[in-house]
C-alpha cells in the first residue's frame, strides 16, 4: 500500500471476511457486553491489517480532521472520522463492510478518559482503539467500562 503523510492513501488490501456473527463474538468477548450492546448488521466484514490503518491515521484526508480545540466536539469528530474510513475502505470496491466504528463508555488511556473512540478490527480479529488527539492505536485498558458499540 502507497501512503505518506501529503498523500491520500490506496485503499486497503482486503486479506479475509468475517461475518457479522464473528464480529459480535470478538466484541462480546473483549469488552463483556451483551447482543443489544451490539449495534452491528449481520453483513460480511472485510479485514485488513493494523499498519494500513496506521497509515491512513497519517494521510492528508485524515490530517484535514485532526481536532483542534472543539472544533467537532468528540462526537462529530468520532463520527467525521467513521465517514472517511468508510470513503477510503470503499475504495477497496469490495461488497463486504468495514470493521471500523464507534465505542462508547468510559474509555481510559494512559492518564486519560473519553465516553468515546473509534475502534477497529484488523486481519488477526485484534480490537484496536484510536486515541482521539494523536490517532495512536490502542488495545482496552483494564480500567474502561465499554456500554455500547456501534459498527
Amino acid at each position: 500500500m502507497f501512503c505518506c503523510g501529503n498523500r491520500d492513501c490506496e485503499p486497503p488490501l482486503i486479506s479475509k471476511i468475517i461475518d457479522g456473527g464473528r464480529i459480535r463474538s470478538l466484541l462480546k468477548k473483549e469488552f463483556d457486553l451483551v447482543d443489544k450492546d451490539i449495534n452491528i448488521s449481520s453483513d460480511n466484514f472485510g479485514l485488513y491489517a493494523r499498519d494500513e490503518l496506521d497509515s491512513f491515521l497519517r494521510s492528508r484526508s485524515v490530517s484535514s480532521l485532526k481536532r483542534s480545540g472543539s472544533r467537532f466536539g468528540e462526537n462529530g469528530y468520532i463520527e467525521s472520522l467513521v465517514a472517511k474510513e468508510k470513503m477510503w475502505y470503499s475504495k477497496s470496491k469490495r461488497s463486504c463492510k468495514s470493521a471500523f466504528g464507534v465505542v462508547f463508555g468510559d474509555i481510559y488511556f494512559d492518564d486519560n478518559h473519553v465516553t468515546s473512540v473509534n475502534c477497529f478490527i484488523d486481519s488477526q480479529e485484534n480490537i484496536w482503539l484510536i486515541e482521539p488527539l494523536t490517532l495512536d492505536l490502542f488495545q482496552i485498558d483494564k480500567r474502561s467500562n465499554v456500554t455500547c458499540v456501534k459498527i
